[in-house]
């Protein structure tokens, strides 16, 4: 060990008692369950099942329908894609529920596309507040991401074109939208 490394340890080593005290401080991790949401608290027995709710079980769940391609050029996927509101009913004989949705869907369409296809997208926002489309899972350039510093404001419309790259094996891409981080707060997922 040289001269720099061994002030360097002792350096490390005087700093244990500062960092214990600081980890010592930290408040106790929070008890999800004790707040009456943790789902498999009081919250949880109070609920009744779906059956007597009058809703099927066992049921398998529906395929996604695919969002229509609507370019007739090879290699390059076309379509339009809206968000807004969407009254949906959940149980019988109480009034719908008011939905954000994509294309009066929820959830949205699939969108399917392959290595090397060019995407092109048309978006429009029917929403009451400023909103993106944020894509997970696909290679997506950092501006056409929807991030909350550049949103869709309510009736405006933005137009995504970009080229499918390799991201990984067997991946799946997901969008949702992003209006619930100010943009002060918004630093990742």
């Amino acid at each position: 060990m040289d001269r720099r490394g061994f002030i360097g340890a002792g350096a490390a080593l005087a700093l244990v008692p500062l960092l214990r005290q600081a980890w010592a401080a930290q408040p106790p991790a929070v008890d999800h369950a004790a707040m009456g949401h943790g789902g498999m608290g009081a919250a949880a027995e109070t609920m009744p099942a779906a059956a007597a709710l009058g809703l099927p079980a066992g049921l398998a769940l529906p395929a996604l329908p695919l969002l229509r391609n609507q370019s007739a050029l090879p290699g390059v996927f076309s379509a339009a894609l809206s968000a807004g509101a969407q009254a949906l009913p959940l149980l019988p004989g109480k009034p719908a529920t008011v939905f954000w949705s994509y294309n009066g869907q929820v959830p949205g369409p699939t969108i399917e596309v392959f290595e090397g296809d060019e995407l092109r997208l048309h978006f429009e926002n029917r929403l009451s507040q400023p909103t993106t489309i944020h894509w997970h899972g696909l290679p997506i350039p950092a501006d056409q991401d929807g991030n909350p510093q550049d949103p869709v404001p309510p009736g405006g419309a933005a137009n995504t074109a970009l080229l499918c790259r390799r991201a990984a094996p067997a991946v799946t891409g997901i969008t949702r939208t992003r209006t619930d981080i100010p943009p002060s707060r918004c630093i990742g997922d």
